[in-house]
């Protein structure tokens, strides 16, 4: 009897401690209309502004600062964002003007960044690192080899601060793509696909885990990690023919993107969500804080720092607009969590006393 009141106690506890733990909770705040691609550990986000047509550095507890594109150039956008509020993009030019990438940082300005010799007019910058290293769709920076066109078929969207690029290889003879990694000085790396014909990476952390997305053997996008070993389809967690994308992923290994949601075959708005090792892959629009939310619909998630915050955008009142998602670091358990704890206490308490007793009447014997 004792052992059986003693595992069932240890039962309702566990469980009260695996209900704690669920999934983690947000707070969301609204970054203005528009949306967001970037964060860094400053909580800076790199975005563009729909109603300014123009990118944007937000910066906590000062908000946009809004950056204007090159001289004569109608829009600008920002893709890329370091540590030390460097962001970088390209503005756009009226008709088949093509486009110009940039660097800004509120101390410096806009700079024109410089392009490599035989440079089409439609280069764009997607990613910068802490040593001023840039990643672009056809080219690259670092200051050791300044601006370079990429080798054929490769398309680079992120770097780190190794000088590590991400993104893709194209092979003109299958017209497939292969998610892809890249250095100057160690070369190619590819990765095929997760059963499919075609896959590509979006991001990369700084031990060089890249996220992305490739086709799975139903030919269906489903978003992918490089975990440094192998390539993982966080994506079958949501159907087999469910669309999932992965965008970003934290020096932490936390994972976001977006999915369709309605299982397979589902269609509709799409919705933001994370994945990591120790929670799975979650829809980020059931895991805001109570209170939190109302009006929001989150559609998808770019970027996440390392102690959780995520930013993205989704639709606020009927209006596309950029949000950030802060961590709740206090979390309480539901009131079941708090009964089934106060339950298992209690059959343990009831062990204790029933054991007690028991020894005292042997002495008394």
């Amino acid at each position: 009897m004792k052992n059986r009141l003693l595992s069932l106690a240890a039962l309702v506890l566990s469980s009260a401690v695996a209900n704690a733990a669920g999934t983690p909770t947000y707070t969301i705040t609204s970054l203005g209309e528009g949306t967001a691609w970037r964060v860094n550990e400053s909580g800076q986000v790199a975005g563009w502004s729909s109603l300014a047509n123009r990118a944007f550095l937000y910066t906590p507890g000062i908000g946009q600062t809004l950056i204007n594109p090159a001289p004569y150039a109608i829009s600008s956008i920002a893709y890329g964002l370091n540590n030390a509020g460097e962001v970088v993009g390209y503005s756009n030019f009226a008709g088949s003007g093509g486009s110009q990438p940039f660097k800004f940082s509120v101390e410096g300005g806009l700079q024109a960044l410089p392009m490599p010799s035989g440079a089409t007019p439609y280069l764009r910058a997607s990613a910068i690192n802490d040593v001023g290293s840039v990643a672009g769709d056809q080219w690259y920076y670092t200051s050791a080899l300044g601006a370079q066109m990429n080798p054929r078929g490769l398309n680079v969207l992120d770097v780190n601060n190794s000088n590590l690029f991400a993104g893709l290889s194209y092979d003109y003879a299958t017209g497939h793509s292969t998610a892809a990694l890249w250095s100057p000085t160690g070369g190619l790396q590819t990765f095929g696909s997760i059963g499919g014909n075609n896959s590509q990476f979006m991001a990369l952390n700084g031990a060089g885990m890249a996220v992305g997305y490739g086709e799975n053997r139903w030919f269906t996008e489903h978003a992918l990690i490089y975990d440094g070993q192998t390539l993982v389809d966080i994506g079958a967690q949501f159907g087999d023919r469910t669309f999932s994308q992965a965008y970003g992923i934290s020096d932490s290994g936390l994972v976001v993107g977006r999915f369709t949601p309605g299982g397979q075959y589902g269609s509709g708005p799409m919705h933001a969500f994370a994945y990591s090792k120790e929670y799975g892959s979650f829809d980020l629009n059931n895991a805001l804080a109570v209170g939190q939310g109302e009006g929001w619909l989150l559609l998808s998630a770019q970027d996440a720092t390392s102690d959780g915050r995520i930013v993205g955008f989704g639709v606020l009142n009927g209006t596309m607009s950029a949000f950030m998602l802060n961590p709740v670091t206090a979390a309480v358990p539901e009131p079941s969590t708090a009964l089934q704890a106060s339950l298992g206490l209690m059959l343990l308490a009831s062990w204790f006393v029933r054991k007690r007793g028991a020894r005292r009447s042997n002495l008394l014997t």
